[in-house]
């Protein structure tokens, strides 16, 4: 991993020597997706996370109420379905919204 400042942004590369599909920031990238495209209201709690200082996984993963370290446990979503991930949100939405101040109104299902 190399990280670096430059024209006022922060870089971080973080590389592995496996398929790119394979890669973790390819795996979480794509559960991200989905998750948002599950419950769009996710996007806002997740920036409010970030900007507070976390890292995209860690916010996602402190937004689902997920424990240990965010990294691995954002990958263990992977084996759920869209419905599984759906009880996910809808029962960790509530209290992460109360925590951050913000309406507490349940996500919509279609």
């Amino acid at each position: 991993m190399v990280q670096f400042h430059a024209y006022d942004w922060d870089i971080e590369l973080f590389c592995q020597t496996i398929p790119t599909s394979q890669q973790w920031g390819v795996r979480h990238f794509n559960l991200e997706q989905r998750l948002l495209k599950i419950e769009p209201k996710l996007r806002n709690v997740v920036l409010g996370f970030k900007q507070h200082g976390l890292k995209t996984e860690p916010a996602f993963a402190r937004t689902l109420g997920l424990p240990g370290e965010p990294y691995l446990s954002i990958l263990e979503l992977e084996t759920m379905n869209d419905n599984e991930l759906a009880h996910l949100i809808d029962s960790t939405f509530n209290s992460t919204c109360i925590s951050l101040g913000l309406q507490t109104s349940q996500p919509q299902r279609d």
